[in-house]
């Protein structure tokens, strides 16, 4: 789950089962963007099939659609306060990697993340006293 999946569910006021299935940049080209519309619901993984794993968008919970506005301002002040709250970089999630390319025969490439430099802590500065 992305942190934009995140700010966007903590705006809608819902749990961890929402998810998001659609994202449109706002205004549309040729304008600069500034904020993404993100629609999401409650909706049941496929349990067999090609599928598998991933959500039955057509068995959504249709009361639990959302459609919230999450400006890059708001996602980004999202972004360094996880950072601070967690310790870790945002970018690779702690994992020290972030994915840079994908081929048909090795599939995602990664390389050492490029913000945190492959310690996968945040450079964040917490208010916090130590």
């Amino acid at each position: 789950m992305e942190l934009l999946d995140e700010c966007a569910r903590e705006k809608a006021g819902m749990g961890d089962e929402w998810s998001p299935y659609s994202y449109k940049c706002l205004p549309e080209h040729p304008q600069k963007a500034e904020m993404v519309e993100v629609t999401g619901a409650v909706a049941p993984l496929k349990t067999r099939g090609k599928g598998k794993g991933n959500h039955d968008w057509n068995k959504m919970d249709r009361t639990t659609k959302r459609t919230v506005y999450v400006t890059f301002l708001e996602n980004a002040a999202y972004v360094k306060a996880w950072e601070a709250k967690t310790g870790l970089c945002a970018t690779c999630r702690g994992s020290t990697k972030e994915s840079c390319g994908w081929s048909v025969t090795e599939g995602v490439r990664y390389m050492v993340c490029s913000k945190c430099r492959g310690s996968g802590k945040s450079n964040a500065k917490s208010d916090a006293p130590t």
